[in-house]
């Protein structure tokens, strides 16, 4: 029984060893005939016998082989790269002008080639999109569908974290919906980023003085005149629209009693061309 058993394991082993053979000499062939077939098994070849001296998986060495980034810049010519993104990129678009423009940039900042380059490369996409989510959501805001403008707007603060017209135009639409913390705390964190930014001085006065804090609301309305009058506000600040909101809107009702807030229309009245 024993000797049978052997004897079927020889004529196994030697059916095998035929195949392993007629399979062996069929992969020559076609390796003969491919040499980039070649190439990959001596690849294959390597990666396992580099998996067995390391103890890595394929995962771990695939990893391993992954190019690596360039050397990253600091956090200050990151930011710098991103403003200038920002102010190029108004129109949610980069034109090659544009972006011939943004590589000499990062030249005259005299930051290395390479990291500019590759970093450039990783935030342009989302920072398109960004640009392009305030657009939506101006264009929602004027139809006074405030609901779908905030969470454009919020999109927007997800994706650049540090525009503060992304957080003021969430923070004007948050005030328009009555949620006046969320209001307040996306505006302060747009004049944290940018104090002297018209939309952010502008929403939070009017976020102050819905809340009743009358002197403070005035103050930021004042300073988002003045940078008005340097030339500093977009589109949306046109002078009739301007005073039409001033003398209109609900949140400004606290103020209309105050001799500031009337010489404020005034100044709107007689400086604005």
């Amino acid at each position: 029984m024993i000797e049978a058993s052997l004897t079927s394991l020889s004529a196994r082993s030697l059916e095998g060893m035929g195949i392993l053979s007629r399979w062996a000499t069929a992969l020559t062939k076609f390796l003969g005939e491919h040499p980039v077939g070649m190439a990959l098994v001596v690849l294959g070849g390597f990666a396992v016998g580099l998996s067995q001296v390391t103890g890595l998986n394929f995962r771990d060495l695939a990893e391993l082989w992954k190019p690596a980034a360039p050397a990253t810049l600091g956090e200050e010519a990151r930011s710098a790269l991103r403003a200038r993104v920002r102010q190029l990129a108004v129109d949610a678009s980069l034109s090659a002008d544009e972006t011939q423009e943004l590589r000499e940039y990062a030249a005259k900042l005299q930051l290395p080639a390479e990291p500019a380059a590759w970093y450039l490369s990783e935030i342009e996409p989302g920072m398109l999109r960004a640009a392009k989510d305030l657009q939506e959501g101006a264009e929602l805001a004027a139809q006074e569908r405030f609901t779908e403008a905030r969470e454009r707007f919020r999109e927007a603060t997800r994706l650049d974290g540090d525009s503060a017209t992304a957080w003021a135009d969430f923070g004007g639409a948050a005030l328009e919906l009555g949620d006046v913390a969320e209001s307040e705390a996306a505006l302060r964190r747009a004049l944290a980023l940018q104090p002297e930014n018209v939309e952010a001085n502008y929403n939070f006065a009017a976020c102050l003085a819905a809340q009743g804090h009358g002197a403070a609301a005035l103050d930021h309305l004042e300073r988002s005149l003045t940078l008005l009058l340097r030339g500093e506000g977009p589109p949306t600040f046109a002078p009739k629209a301007l005073l039409a909101d001033l003398q209109q809107s609900s949140h400004f009702a606290s103020l209309r009693s105050s001799p500031r807030f009337a010489a404020l229309i005034r100044r709107v009245r007689d400086d604005f061309h």
